[in-house]
């Protein structure tokens, strides 16, 4: 995920698509806490949600936390 990320941080204009890359791939190797970060920034960048990156945040709150979170 590092190189997507580094990736994902040099696109000038993100879209719901390069959002959505990021924020499935984060839930999809186990970093939901990343994942959710990322949907947030999503929201606050404008980007519009849909039923695919909604059911991609529920994916992110599935994944186990550490003891205390």
């Amino acid at each position: 995920m590092d190189d997507a990320q580094r990736v994902f941080n040099k696109i000038p204009m993100r879209n719901a698509v390069s959002w959505i890359a990021m924020l499935k791939g984060y839930a999809m190797h186990g970093q939901g806490k990343e994942a959710l970060a990322h949907f947030k920034w999503m929201c606050e960048d404008g980007v519009e949600i849909d039923s695919v990156t909604f059911v991609c945040a529920l994916l992110a709150c599935s994944q186990p936390c550490s003891p205390g979170e």
